[in-house]
């Protein structure tokens, strides 16, 4: 049973850290806007923002996605490291 959850639980990290990690490559590295605008604005709408409010969004969505896959990470290893050493 402990085995079973530990699975699930890993399944359920890792969809986490890889969409925070999609996200992160997205805004970092190919230069992107964040997907948490496209929720609020429709694409002509994004196009006319400030530059502030664009660097604003793209900051939380680092901030919040970096911190979502570094709990995603911490969470892996709390799991396998204590299944691994038969902790309960």
């Amino acid at each position: 049973m402990l085995r079973a959850g530990a699975i699930i639980l890993s399944i359920w990290c890792g969809i986490n850290l890889s969409l925070a990690s999609f996200v992160l490559v997205l805004v970092v590295f190919l230069d992107k806007d964040p997907p948490m605008l496209y929720i609020v604005f429709d694409e002509p709408e994004i196009a006319i923002l400030d530059a502030r409010v664009l660097s604003a969004g793209k900051s939380l969505a680092i901030l919040f996605n970096s911190s979502i896959a570094a709990a995603s990470l911490l969470a892996l290893f709390m799991v396998w490291s204590g299944l691994i050493h038969r902790q309960r």
